[in-house]
């Protein structure tokens, strides 16, 4: 048997090496663009997450920032009898307190999770505790009673 073989000429082989390396650097260059095609579709969804995490924040900040801006309307005009500046100035710390809660919830995504363990002293630790609630406490009218058994 036979086999059908034709021959190629120097210039000939140099011309499909030639073009081999150009398949070669296509191929390359097709897949880099899919790569990178492929990181846009990516950032394209984490920007459409980060829009609709604004618009829900924005919706959560704006409810309670309507409410203190009506109420401190009212109070403003004068006419507002000493019961009903308390009852609007509870409503306005309410508010105000959810705003701050969202910003906290904020700042909690906000910060790389990374721990670190060292050695502490627990008595110093819960003084310094109990010495930041009590400030808290005594804003909403609470006594706090502490004890911590001795070091040894």
């Amino acid at each position: 048997m036979r086999k059908n073989l034709k021959l190629v000429s120097r210039a000939e082989t140099k011309e499909l090496i030639e073009l081999k390396k150009a398949n070669r650097k296509l191929l390359e260059e097709n897949s880099r663009l899919l790569q990178l095609d492929e990181q846009l579709v990516l950032n394209s969804e984490k920007l459409k997450t980060i829009e609709q995490l604004a618009g829900g924040i924005a919706h959560e900040l704006k409810n309670p920032l309507t409410s203190i801006n009506g109420f401190l309307k009212l109070i403003n005009q004068g006419e507002v009898d000493e019961e009903k500046r308390k009852i609007y100035f509870d409503i306005l710390i309410e508010e105000l307190l959810k705003i701050e809660k969202i910003a906290n919830e904020l700042l909690i995504l906000a910060k790389p999770q990374s721990f670190s363990y060292k050695e502490t002293d627990i008595h110093k630790l819960l003084m310094d505790i109990t010495t930041l609630l009590n400030s808290q406490a005594i804003l909403r009218i609470i006594l706090l009673f502490s004890r911590v058994a001795g070091k040894g």
